[in-house]
């Protein structure tokens, strides 16, 4: 099965999986009364942070790939700034369900070619995930107030991710300017899930802190745990 073909089979699941929980909210009998179709939107950036990145792979030849690696995956990076956005469809009591969107991406630094660039060697260039999710929220009406009101998160669904590489070619040829090519070296689709706590303020403000993981991951991060801080309405 193509990658292509993975990322469509996981869409498809998650929104079977949320279109079973909207039956299940909505169908005649439900365990729920009190039931209303009304969208919410849930958006927001902030911090993010990767719990078990890993260096990507380089074949380090000589000195110049030494350098490279010295300047530039001498560090992982693991803190990055985040965006989140999730929609609330159906609401049931203290219970609503929905559709999250997350993605994160990762570039490599290359700083200091003139220390290590060479033509035609590829070199690692950047990683990236995206995720959607089905979501079930449940706010409990005893730790709730006028001004404040708590929240917990859970949802599962797809993502999927790529691994991209670049080499520098000579743009002229005074040999002083280059230009980078770009390749997919890998990619990868499949399940994940969320979890997270957060409050409403004020009716229109949210803070959230919660954890995504993606299961089988063949990327080099694939734990992730993010504080965003967003509007709703």
């Amino acid at each position: 099965m193509t990658r292509p073909e993975m990322l469509d089979r996981s869409v498809t699941r998650t929104w079977l999986c949320l279109a079973a929980m909207v039956l299940f909210f909505t169908a005649p009998g439900a365990l729920f009364p009190d039931i209303r179709i009304r969208p919410r939107i849930y958006a927001g950036g902030g911090y993010g942070r990767t719990l078990n990145a890993r260096t990507p792979a380089f074949a380090v030849e000589d000195a110049a790939d030494r350098n490279f690696v010295e300047a530039n995956m001498s560090s992982l990076k693991r803190n990055f700034i985040r965006g989140q956005m999730r929609l609330d469809l159906v609401h049931a009591g203290a219970f609503s369900a929905g559709v999250l969107f997350w993605g994160h991406y990762n570039e490599i630094s290359s700083d200091f070619p003139e220390y290590w660039l060479k033509p035609d060697k590829w070199y690692p260039a950047s990683d990236h995930a995206a995720l959607h999710a089905a979501t079930v929220q449940w706010k409990p009406a005893f730790a709730a107030s006028r001004r404040v009101a708590p929240f917990l998160l859970a949802g599962a669904g797809g993502y999927y991710g790529n691994v991209t590489s670049v080499r520098y070619l000579p743009a002229d040829s005074t040999g002083f300017y280059y230009y980078g090519s770009r390749r997919q070296t890998a990619s990868d689709a499949g399940r994940a899930v969320l979890t997270g706590i957060g409050v409403v303020a004020f009716r229109y403000a949210y803070f959230y802190a919660g954890a995504v993981h993606l299961f089988d991951a063949a990327l080099p991060a694939r734990t992730f745990f993010d504080v965003i801080v967003g509007v709703t309405f």
